[in-house]
């Protein structure tokens, strides 16, 4: 009797009762192992995360000084200080021959007054220099004095005094222009003052700005009859910090 050979299996037949089998996943790259990385993907996650530390340490540094910065200026309550020119008054001009030629004889005084109306904060000036001026005159700059710095205690005023002699060549088409405006006491002059502020908190200076005091230019006449010039002041940039 010949022997009937088996049926051959469809494709995808399946014997009934035997566990079905998944198809491998493929490794995705999040799944690689550390060893499958580059340097260079090595690094750039390093200096991605170094960033983050870098970026969030910042924020936290800002808001700290914003927090301690607060916290001075309610309990010190800080107020600028206020100086001003007290009195201006000039004592001689003329003109006379030398042997260099024409010469402008001046002599002026001048006192600022500076006030300290902090409760707990002492004011510390740098060197004061005034300057006298004349936009009548070419060379300009008349004459300039200067006072040492100080240290201001609160609630405080003092007044810094200038005096200055000045002894001004003029060059001959300028001598009786001059001449005339002095007579007529029509000449006009100014003044600036230039120094350095900072303040004292607990024994710590925390910083120096530079400041300015400009005074607007008067007549010889308005300044003999006691008339005080308005003055501005202009503050620069901060010269250093302790």
């Amino acid at each position: 009797m010949t022997q009937t050979p088996p049926l051959a299996k469809p494709p995808g037949y399946r014997e009934p009762g035997l566990p079905v089998q998944k198809p491998p996943e493929p490794l995705g790259k999040g799944n690689l192992p550390p060893s499958f990385y580059t340097e260079e993907e090595k690094r750039r996650g390093c200096c991605f995360r170094c960033c983050c530390c870098l970026f969030i340490f910042i924020i936290l540094l800002t808001l700290f000084f914003i927090s301690f910065g607060g916290f001075l200026y309610l309990w010190y309550e800080p107020r600028a200080p206020l100086f001003s020119l007290k009195s201006f008054q000039v004592n001689e001009f003329n003109i006379t021959s030398t042997a260099d030629g024409p010469t402008l004889h001046s002599k002026m005084s001048a006192s600022l007054e500076f006030k300290n109306a902090n409760t707990n904060i002492r004011m510390v000036y740098d060197r004061i220099a005034l300057s006298w001026y004349s936009d009548d005159i070419a060379s300009g700059e008349l004459g300039q004095d200067t006072v040492p710095g100080f240290v201001q205690e609160p609630n405080n005023v003092r007044v810094a005094k200038f005096s200055m002699k000045g002894n001004l060549p003029l060059d001959g088409s300028s001598v009786k222009k001059v001449t005339d405006r002095i007579r007529a006491k029509s000449l006009m002059t100014h003044v600036e003052v230039r120094t350095g502020i900072g303040m004292v908190l607990s024994g710590l200076k925390i910083g120096t700005v530079e400041v300015k005091l400009a005074c607007e230019a008067s007549s010889l006449k308005h300044i003999q009859e006691g008339a005080m010039p308005k003055c501005k002041v202009f503050v620069f940039r901060l010269i250093n910090i302790y």
